[in-house]
């Protein structure tokens, strides 16, 4: 997500799909404030995630369906990060910060 100048959040290009964090220091998802602003978070991660949804309009039933899409191509994506150029300290890091995020968004 990128922030506009009206201090809105709008989607951000697909190479923000890249995971910044093995090259850089960014916090979650790249938002300095996370995904929601200071007083309206609630249930760590998870919360927030599904605030923001609610926030967007969504439904929980598009906010679980979304939720799933993310977590459900686990193999997929690791056997996408084994088969990268990367090398394998980067492959390491991108697999531990993949599954530490999955991991944070299954918690309920």
């Amino acid at each position: 997500m990128t922030e506009t100048a009206l201090g809105d959040f709008k989607l951000s290009p697909a190479y923000d799909l890249l995971n910044s964090r093995i090259h850089m220091d960014d916090l979650d998802f790249a938002l300095e404030q996370g995904l929601v602003p200071d007083p309206l978070k609630e249930g760590g991660i998870v919360g927030h995630f599904h605030r923001l949804g609610e926030l967007a309009g969504l439904t929980e039933k598009q906010i679980a369906r979304i939720v799933n899409q993310l977590t459900s191509k686990q193999e997929k994506v690791l056997g996408l990060i084994q088969a990268s150029f990367l090398d394998e300290p980067r492959k390491r890091s991108y697999t531990q910060h993949y599954q530490g995020r999955i991991n944070r968004l299954l918690r309920a």
